[in-house]
C-alpha cells in the first residue's frame, strides 16, 4: 500500500488504507486518551494517533522517561500524567524540501507543541516545545534523552 500516491488520510482512515506504512511497518490506531500519556492537539483534549508497531511501544516507554528527566533539570518533580498536545503524527507525505518520504509516512513522528503535566505534588504545568521557550532548560534536556 506504500506505493499510493500521498495524500491526507487520519484516524481509522489511515490504519484501513495502510494497514503497511510505508517502510513496512504495521499501522497502529493508539488512543488518544487513557494511561498516565495522553494525546491531543489541545490541553483539554484527546485524540486517537497513527503510529508505527515498532514505534509505539517505544514512544510509550521513552515519553514518560524523558519528560521526568526534563523536570529534574528544571528542578521540579516528576510528572503523574503527560498530556502530549500535538500537531499530528502519521502523514504519507515526502519530507520537506525533499522526494523522499518523511517520518510521519512511516509513522514513527510526532509533532510536539506542548506538555500539559499534572506533577506529582498535584502542581500543573504546560511547558511549550519551542527552541525560544522560557523553559529552554526542559526543551534541550528532552530533545537529549530523545536522541538518546
Amino acid at each position: 500500500s506504500a506505493a499510493r500516491a500521498p495524500g491526507r488520510y487520519v484516524g481509522q482512515q489511515a490504519v484501513s488504507v495502510y494497514r503497511r506504512l510505508a517502510g513496512g511497518d504495521d499501522a497502529v490506531q493508539v488512543s488518544g486518551c487513557g494511561g498516565n500519556v495522553t494525546f491531543g492537539a489541545s490541553a483539554g483534549r484527546c485524540s486517537p494517533l497513527i503510529f508505527s508497531s515498532r514505534f509505539q511501544p517505544f514512544l510509550m516507554d521513552n515519553m514518560p522517561r524523558c519528560v521526568n528527566e526534563a523536570l529534574r533539570s528544571e528542578g521540579l518533580p516528576a510528572a503523574s500524567h503527560i498530556h502530549v498536545q500535538n500537531m499530528g503524527s502519521y502523514s504519507y507525505r515526502a519530507a520537506r524540501g525533499s522526494s523522499r518520504l518523511s517520518m510521519h509516512a512511516t509513522g514513527r513522528s510526532l509533532d510536539i507543541s506542548a506538555f500539559n503535566l499534572t506533577l506529582s505534588n498535584g502542581q500543573r504545568v504546560n511547558i511549550p516545545m519551542t527552541v525560544v521557550s522560557r523553559n529552554r532548560r526542559f526543551y534541550n534536556s528532552f530533545v537529549q534523552c530523545w536522541r538518546t
